[in-house]
């Protein structure tokens, strides 16, 4: 195409193989000059084509540009596929000519591209289509029933598990309860021990005072002479 020719390149894209509505995804479109300069492109979405408008503003140079789509430009899942050929500038309309481009003319005014696939994520089977491969019969929503067996019957063992725990520890609670009113009990009836052993101490105080007393009165009482009869005078000698 001569370069100062306003024109459109429509450039068809599958997905994984597949036609898929652009509108769903977020294309980023990447124009790539023959010095290697990038310029972002604005473009329409119809279907599964990308329509492509290349001003004149945007025609800086002569030679074979480059059409890069992106998805997910710079972030995770990012992913690209290029038209390496997309189309060519040169300097004179006598130049002009389809075998440059490898493109095919539809109007002056527009260049179709072939067909591009961009490569999404990992192919291969579904995890449904494996589980079935395996010998299981059944819909998706069996397969996801079947899916979500282990994560319930976990969450049973973690509910049943925490039941027993809060059974054990009330147990336990109890347990303490029973712990706590015996030393008590010991605790009262140490002090009791304690009361009767200071009575106890103090009776044998009382008892060995006494003791003592009548020691005493004893000795006191062996010092006494004996009274004799001393005839019918009843005279006592001394």
């Amino acid at each position: 195409m001569r370069i100062g020719k306003e024109f459109s390149v429509r450039w068809t894209l599958t997905v994984n193989g597949e036609r898929t509505d652009l509108h769903s995804l977020p294309v980023t479109v990447i124009l790539v000059y023959p010095s290697g300069r990038r310029k972002q492109m604005d473009f329409t979405a119809e279907g599964d084509e990308l329509l492509i408008p290349v001003n004149r503003d945007v025609q800086k140079e002569t030679g074979v540009y480059r059409l890069e789509a992106w998805v997910n430009k710079d972030k995770d899942g990012q992913t690209v596929t290029d038209c390496c050929n997309a189309f060519s500038l040169v300097e004179r309309s006598c130049q002009e000519s389809d075998e440059q481009t490898g493109s095919d003319v539809k109007l002056e005014q527009e260049i179709v591209l072939s067909t591009s696939n961009i490569q999404m994520g990992v192919t291969g089977k579904s995890a449904y289509q494996v589980w079935i491969d395996n010998g299981n019969e059944g819909t998706e929503q069996d397969f996801l029933n079947w899916m979500k067996q282990p994560a319930e019957q976990s969450a049973a063992q973690a509910l049943s598990a925490a039941r027993q725990a809060e059974t054990s520890s009330a147990n336990a609670n109890e347990k303490a309860q029973q712990a706590q009113s015996a030393a008590s009990s010991a605790s009262s009836a140490a002090s009791e021990a304690r009361q009767a052993a200071s009575s106890a101490s103090s009776t044998a105080e009382e008892g060995n005072k006494l003791i003592e007393d009548l020691k005493k009165y004893e000795e006191a009482l062996s010092g006494i002479p004996l009274y004799e009869n001393a005839g019918e005078t009843n005279e006592i000698n001394i």
